[in-house]
């Protein structure tokens, strides 16, 4: 039943956060759950692919990616901050390839409170 619970107010949350980036048109994507270290990939997946989905339909390229993870309060860390620069591109497989890259690059362990990935210096997609 718990597990039931959960579940139904992450689609929740995932759906208002959907509506509002929607509604705004925002390209900056916000996750702010405690993940455990078996749902981190799938959680930076889907923010990826939700994101890369934003640039091609506004047919633009980013050639910036800037991430910011906070840890969880239990952690007492400052948050984690990084940018990065790429190819153009609005491909979610490149785009995740670079960000899981350099989140293991960066990351160092322990309890996630949320993350931003953010597409910064965008162009336009040529035809």
């Amino acid at each position: 039943m718990h597990d039931v619970e959960e579940i139904e107010k992450e689609n929740r949350l995932q759906t208002a956060i959907d509506v509002v980036r929607e509604q705004f048109g925002f390209l900056a994507i916000q996750k702010g759950t405690v993940l455990t270290e078996g749902s981190r990939n799938i959680e930076l997946h889907g923010i990826v692919e939700t994101a890369t989905s934003k640039l091609r339909q506004r047919k633009l390229k980013t050639t910036e990616i800037s991430i910011r993870l906070v840890h969880a309060k239990s952690e007492n860390r400052l948050p984690l901050e990084f940018t990065f620069s790429i190819k153009p591109t609005s491909s979610s497989v490149i785009i995740y390839t670079e960000v899981i890259n350099r989140f293991k690059e960066c990351y160092t362990g322990g309890g996630i409170q949320g993350f931003t990935i953010q597409f910064d210096k965008n162009t336009l997609a040529s035809a």
